[in-house]
């Protein structure tokens, strides 16, 4: 009789020993839980964070160019090197300084962190003479980065087919501005001229008329890449490039990671 009492006592408590250990594993487990979004929160605020009242570079640029003259002006000193305005460089740095860099700023808008005239001191006699021809329809933010990338690199002439957002009045006359930048726009003319092209009545290419997407945007690169062809031909150019705003060159093992000294390197019997 006294182990079929001791039975069941051994078992109620071991259930509940077991019990409580799941019941705390259960708390700890939603104490975490709780904990964690709340840290990866307090994390993102301290990353953000400022601190200390600086103003955003880019608001400070724009609060700075409406400022009014004479006004506080301790906001300039926080804008980024290449985002100030007209009114936000003073007159003195401009005489003191015959950097290239004073003359970021020229309009009251941000302005790109990049090399005022764009011609880099590139002589235009180097060899070879490197161009890139693209179809884009990007906006100035992926263009100007892009482009000024493959001037670094050697690249002197870029033929441009635009449309979309990057046939903007606003977009294309900053392009057209830029020293060895031809801006073709996707006109009726030239798609008329276009049909009128050798590779039009080619087999391998017809085969992709007609179709949604890519299919047209192939079609219509493949044209305009016959086109600039013989615009770098007649401009003398050694080498084009076809290549999207999206796609960068990188002359591995080159000096300098230049690209004309890359493709200098190409033996004359090697065809690419």
């Amino acid at each position: 009789m006294k182990s079929m009492h001791r039975a069941p006592l051994i078992s109620s408590s071991s259930s509940s020993s077991s019990s409580s250990s799941s019941n705390s594993f259960v708390s700890r487990l939603l104490l975490l839980l709780t904990l964690l979004p709340v840290s990866l929160a307090c994390l993102a605020f301290i990353l953000q964070w400022r601190g200390g009242g600086l103003a955003d570079p880019a608001s400070a640029s724009v609060i700075s160019s409406t400022s009014v003259p004479g006004g506080n002006s301790d906001l300039n000193h926080e804008v980024f090197p290449g985002m100030e305005t007209v009114s936000s460089v003073s007159p003195k740095a401009h005489q003191s300084s015959s950097s290239d860099c004073s003359n970021l700023a020229r309009s009251s808008s941000p302005s790109f962190p990049y090399y005022g005239d764009w011609k880099l001191g590139v002589d235009s006699n180097l060899k070879p003479k490197i161009c890139i021809t693209t179809s884009t329809s990007a906006g100035l933010d992926q263009i100007l980065p892009w482009m000024f990338y493959h001037k670094v690199l050697g690249v002197s002439t870029f033929f441009l087919f635009v449309e979309g957002k990057a046939a903007t009045p606003s977009i294309s006359k900053v392009l057209e501005s830029i020293p060895g930048v031809k801006v073709i726009y996707r006109t009726k003319e030239l798609e008329e001229k276009q049909a009128k092209s050798r590779i039009w009545n080619e087999t391998w290419l017809s085969s992709f008329f007609y179709k949604p997407c890519n299919y047209e945007l192939f079609v219509k690169q493949s044209l305009n890449m016959e086109m600039a062809i013989v615009m770098a031909r007649d401009a003398g150019m050694d080498w084009i490039l076809h290549l999207d705003t999206d796609e960068l060159i990188y002359p591995a093992g080159a000096r300098e990671y230049s690209l004309r000294r890359l493709l200098l390197d190409v033996p004359p019997n090697v065809q690419l």
